[in-house]
């Protein structure tokens, strides 16, 4: 007896011929592409009004479903313009080059901004918010900075405020220790020092957007790069300008294999 299949697109209801099934058609209706189940078994047919074939054998159907020829999903969603995108299983245009879904990208020549990453979909931080991340980072130590600049110069150059100046160079230099140590502590966590938390971006390990921990995020991007750049003239100048190339990875994330994400 016919096979009876209802699209999931547009609801119509169709009927296709026996040798159809476990292939795939085009829906007349929708042009979407439908699997064709296979026939049930005499155990499994059971016909809860209690008619027989031909009493609704031309009632309730629109249409009848013809096989196109196809035998998978990927050949009958390709005939309609869709396919699934590798990354998610979510359909998409054949034409996408990249998925709304996951941000999987398939066009290498997609401008960096536009990137995303493959393996979970985070958006690549785009140079204005990682610029703006180190500045913040920087304007947060900058009070701290002043306060032991200003200690220092009352200590050694006013001997009437030596003892305020003491005061004033100790707590700021307190107080810029525990920021450090605990920028140093949210980094290796997080991937997040303040300025990127508050900017909403992240680092992650470039192969699959994991925690890169100590190691990755303060030795080889911080202490490593660092010590480069004490070594390598102009290498700091070099070092930034790379945020601007098309995966905005500057040389410290080449150096230790990371990657600013969006942290969503």
């Amino acid at each position: 007896m016919p096979i009876e299949v209802t699209c999931d697109s547009c609801g119509k209801m169709l009927r296709a011929r026996d040798s159809a099934a476990g292939k795939w058609a085009k829906c007349p209706g929708c042009g979407d592409p439908i699997e064709i189940p296979l026939p049930q078994t005499a155990d499994e047919e059971v016909d809860p009004y209690g008619f027989d074939d031909d009493s609704y054998e031309d009632g309730g159907y629109d249409d009848e479903l013809e096989d196109d020829g196809w035998d998978s999903a990927g050949s009958a969603q390709e005939s309609v313009g869709i396919r699934s995108c590798p990354a998610c299983s979510e359909t998409i245009k054949s034409a996408a080059v990249k998925c709304s879904f996951c941000g999987e990208v398939f066009a290498p020549t997609l401008p960096g901004w536009q990137r995303k990453s493959s393996s979970n979909g985070r958006a690549l931080a785009t140079p204005v918010s990682r610029l703006a991340a180190v500045l913040l980072n920087w304007l947060i130590q900058l009070p701290l900075l002043f306060g032991m600049s200003v200690g220092f110069f009352m200590k050694y150059l006013d001997e009437n405020q030596e003892a305020i100046g003491i005061a004033i160079f100790g707590i700021s230099s307190i107080l810029y220790l525990a920021l450090a140590i605990y920028q140093l502590v949210i980094l290796s966590r997080d991937g997040q020092s303040i300025g990127k938390r508050m900017m909403k971006i992240r680092i992650v390990r470039n192969e699959d957007n994991s925690n890169p921990g100590f190691v990755h995020t303060v030795v080889l991007r911080g202490f490593v790069n660092g010590l480069i750049g004490k070594f390598v003239p102009f290498y700091s100048l070099v070092d930034r300008l790379f945020i601007f190339g098309e995966e905005h990875r500057c040389l410290h994330d080449l150096i230790a294999s990371t990657k600013v994400v969006e942290a969503g």
